[in-house]
């Protein structure tokens, strides 16, 4: 079902000139059927509809957050029970406002459904959403590695099984209704509103680029700079120049051997000279 909403979502993209902005979407529904008789499976999924593929895994998962003892089942189960109500309002809202709601199209948009090279898979995909979770779970599937890794243990929650899927179905439903009230059922206004502090700081991803920027990027800039620099200055042009160096006092020793016996002659004579004068010197 995830990538059946990929792919759905990149449907819209083409229908709607590349754009990802929700705010300019809106009643795409009775422009691309198909889309939405495939996202809105892939949509029913994730949220966890009861018995849809997305069903049996999240379930399990919520169920087995319960397991343990003292205050670990309920801190661990409640929050998997919140965020799968969370989760169902903003997929919901991504439902809602791109196919749901009034048109707020722009004036060059024209939505049209995708070729069949993109709807096929989809429709696939779609088919998968709604049914491969109950054909897995029905044909064994959840003890297909156990010859392998063995059985999994089982352990009670600390709620009646019935009770968590019944409680995480309500969070579902909260949140799903949220979203069609706040986003299908209102009108959605094309230019985001200011909102609150908290929708500032969500927008902002609570500030964590900021904080990415400041404690790791920039000094991760600064420090490959400087690295950069000293490879540069001291290693590159260092070894560079002390090769130079020797190549030009071997250029200047080589000039002495000219091969000219009077050349040489005149050398050992400096040489004398140079030894007497320090023997008498040290004298």
């Amino acid at each position: 079902f995830k990538a059946g909403m990929f792919l759905g979502a990149g449907s819209v993209m083409h229908g709607m000139h590349d754009r990802v902005d929700m705010r300019t979407f809106g009643a795409l529904a009775s422009k691309m059927r198909v889309t939405w008789l495939t996202f809105g499976a892939g949509w029913l999924a994730i949220i966890g509809f009861p018995f849809l593929s997305g069903y049996f895994s999240k379930d399990k998962i919520i169920e087995s957050a319960f397991v343990g003892e003292g205050w670990r089942p309920w801190v661990f189960g409640l929050t998997t029970m919140l965020v799968a109500g969370l989760t169902a309002f903003y997929m919901s809202r991504l439902f809602f406002m791109t196919f749901h709601g009034k048109a707020r199209w722009r004036e060059e948009d024209h939505p049209h459904e995708s070729p069949r090279t993109m709807t096929v898979p989809m429709i696939i995909l779609a088919v998968g959403s709604v049914a491969l979770g109950g054909i897995l779970y029905a044909g064994g599937f959840l003890h297909w590695l156990a010859p392998v890794v063995g059985e999994p243990a089982h352990h009670e929650p600390v709620l009646p099984p019935l009770a968590i899927t019944g409680l995480t179905l309500l969070c579902v439903a909260v949140g799903a209704g949220t979203a069609w009230f706040a986003y299908a059922a209102r009108t959605v206004p094309a230019p985001a509103p200011a909102g609150s502090l908290l929708t500032q700081l969500a927008r902002a991803d609570l500030g964590q680029e900021f904080v990415n920027r400041t404690l790791f990027e920039n000094p991760g800039r600064v420090s490959t700079e400087l690295l950069a620099t000293a490879d540069d200055v001291l290693v590159d042009r260092g070894v560079t120049g002390l090769g130079r160096l020797m190549s030009g006092l071997g250029k200047g020793v080589s000039r002495l051997q000219n091969g000219y016996v009077r050349s040489y002659a005149a050398t050992m004579l400096v040489g004398v000279v140079a030894v007497l004068g320090l023997t008498f010197m040290w004298r």
